[in-house]
């Protein structure tokens, strides 16, 4: 996803989870690998996202936001940090 570890994953997690209206989960941040498990987390304290058409490419796309990836390219199984 290009989110280097320099302070922009944290501005693009922020974003993301604020679009849905709540607090990102930073006790499951040592299991954030991919887009996916991030997406997880968001289901987790928010199941009815899953319900919305466009809600994980909204999300993919506040993530990429700062780093400046393609949201379209980007799918569950891409890395946070390359």
């Amino acid at each position: 996803m290009g989110l280097g570890g320099d302070g922009d994953e944290i501005d693009a997690v922020e974003k993301a989870f604020a679009r849905f209206g709540i607090p990102v989960p930073y006790d499951d941040a040592p299991n954030w690998v991919t887009v996916g498990d991030l997406w997880a987390s968001l289901l987790r304290l928010l199941p009815r996202a899953a319900e919305q058409p466009d809600a994980f490419f909204r999300f993919c796309r506040d993530l990429c936001d700062k780093p400046g990836t393609d949201p379209h390219l980007i799918d569950e199984n891409s890395r946070l940090i390359l």
